[in-house]
């Protein structure tokens, strides 16, 4: 399953950054970026936030926080964060999954 994740991460990064032009995405990911961009709004990089999160790709992984940018992306409508945050769930506790539904309803509230 691992690999499987991996593979669909850098088929997404080619996406991103092809079609939205997402500078947060890459090989040089400057992840305080992403986050400045994420804080603004921008989708793309609230989900490449959660698949760094989810897999442990530049950050330290985390199943909460993941879920948690994936709610934020869902949110705008992202598509993609929406089947990922529901992937992911598979993977997490109802408390976790409390806790990161918690932590996404309190970051929108500071950056809206």
């Amino acid at each position: 399953m691992k690999l499987l994740q991996k593979i669909f991460f850098v088929l997404l990064l080619g996406t991103f950054s092809s079609v939205y032009g997402a500078s947060c995405a890459g090989s040089n990911t400057d992840f305080n970026e992403c986050r400045r961009q994420a804080k603004q709004g921008n989708a793309t990089a609230q989900t490449y936030l959660g698949l760094s999160h989810q897999l442990g790709d530049g950050v330290i992984q985390d199943y909460v926080l993941a879920h948690m940018y994936y709610n934020i992306a869902a949110v705008s409508g992202d598509g993609v964060a929406l089947s990922q945050r529901r992937m992911i769930e598979t993977m997490m506790s109802q408390s976790q999954i409390q806790e990161a539904q918690r932590m996404a309803r309190e970051w929108m509230r500071k950056h809206q």
